[in-house]
């Protein structure tokens, strides 16, 4: 099921913590941060390659922790940069602020009303999307290179690309930073 409507406000839950809950929710708020954050930019960059533009990372960046922010009064967890969506926006012709307006109503749309209609698409439908995007998101070109790299920076790549696939996600970005 699909939750249609807005969520409430939850600012009082907000103030009812300990400092013991602070230090242990301090570790994965700057995991979180920093993941949230290099995904950001790298989703900014491969749009940067495809449409041949260039990206403002202080805006992206104060741009997502607004968001996250204003979405935690709801009860959201924190978003980051949507690789694969920009990905398929871009080859179906997207390519400016429009499509990102565009793709932002559609959402409302689907929490506002239309997710009962979506959650008629079959979970294969959307699973064999998700792997066709995922394979043209490899950048096949830069393995082909990998041999001309340092080999820390290889190391570093293969090391994180392991974790990743067989491990945890955010072990991985730590590794990797």
């Amino acid at each position: 099921n699909i939750p249609t409507g807005l969520p409430s406000i939850n600012i009082p839950n907000m103030f009812s913590f300990n400092f013991e809950q602070i230090v242990f929710s301090l570790q994965f708020a700057l995991t979180l941060a920093a993941l949230g954050a290099i995904d950001s930019l790298l989703t900014s960059v491969v749009a940067d390659n495809k449409t041949k533009t260039y990206h403002n990372s202080n805006k992206e960046l104060v741009g997502q922790g607004i968001g996250n922010m204003i979405s935690s009064l709801f009860g959201g967890i924190p978003g980051a940069g949507a690789t694969m969506r920009t990905v398929v926006n871009i080859n179906a012709g997207g390519k400016t602020r429009v499509s990102g307006i565009v793709h932002s109503i559609f959402l409302a749309a689907l929490i506002l009303g239309l997710g009962k209609y979506a959650s008629y698409i079959p979970l294969c439908v959307l699973a064999g999307i998700l792997i066709t995007v995922g394979l043209n998101i490899i950048d096949y070109k830069g393995l082909k290179d990998i041999r001309r790299v340092p080999i820390e920076d290889s190391a570093i790549l293969i090391i994180v690309l392991f974790i990743t696939i067989f491990g945890n996600l955010l072990n991985a970005v730590a590794v990797g930073i």
